[in-house]
Parts: structure tokens; sequence; C-alpha cells
């Protein structure tokens, strides 16, 4: 039996790492990394634009969104507007172009994940990883 047998720590990080290369290569062509993708959902998709916002959807720290928004900045992919201390995040058109292929670069990743595990262990495990996660945000 492995030492890291048991460890759902260990055991949870090396599936994320497995998934986080199949999610890279999906997005790899877009030049933008999958949480960058999922930025871009938000702001376009889900109408949310404010940077506060934006990090409790993705459920991330507002520093690390912003890191993000500035990378899509650079890439045109969204601009912000100040006024005052509140900022409003808003697609440019380039950025709202992307929208389709980022939503075939998750259908991607969605199709080989199931490869790998079935599409029934793949819902199972999303459904318990849902059920873990909601318990650390309780």
């Amino acid at each position: 039996m492995s030492y890291f047998e048991n460890c759902l720590y260990f055991s949870s990080n090396q599936l994320a790492r497995h998934l986080n290369k199949i999610a890279e290569a999906a997005f790899n062509e877009l030049n933008i990394t999958p949480t960058q993708g999922f930025t871009l959902i938000v702001v376009g998709e889900l109408d949310i634009h404010a940077p506060t916002e934006i990090a409790k959807a993705l459920e991330m720290k507002p520093s690390t969104i912003t890191r993000f928004l500035d990378k899509l900045e650079t890439l045109q992919y969204v601009e912000r507007t100040y006024t005052g201390r509140s900022t409003d995040v808003q697609l440019t058109s380039m950025g709202a172009h992307m929208l389709p292929a980022i939503q075939e670069a998750w259908c991607n990743i969605d199709s080989t994940i199931k490869e790998v595990f079935t599409e029934t262990l793949s819902k199972d495990l999303t459904k318990k990883l849902i059920i873990a996660n909601s318990i650390f945000n309780a």
C-alpha cells in the first residue's frame, strides 16, 4: 500500500494536475489560460462587470482576478472603465468574438474527461466535488 493511497490531499492534487493538463491543452491555441476563459465567460455571458463580483463568481481572490484582467486587457479582450473607486469591466468586440472558441474549448475538455472517466464517473466525481466544496464554503 502506498503511503499516499489514502490521502485526500495528495489524490485531489494529483487529479487536479491531470485535469489541468487537459484544460491547458484545450486552451493552448487561444493564447489564454482556462481560468482567463472562465473570466471572459463571467463577464460576457453572466453579465458580471465588477472585479469583486467576478472574483466572487469564480471563488478567487480579487488580486488574482486583477492579474487576469490585466492580461485580458493587454490582449484587448476586455476594457476597464473607472468611475471614482469603482471599476467596470466590459468585453471588447474581440473578447465577444472569443466566446464561441472558449465554449468549444470547454466542450473539448468535457469530451476528453468523459473519454477518460466515462460520462457516469465524470458526473459522479463532479457532484461529489461540488458537495465537498460546499462544505468549505458553508
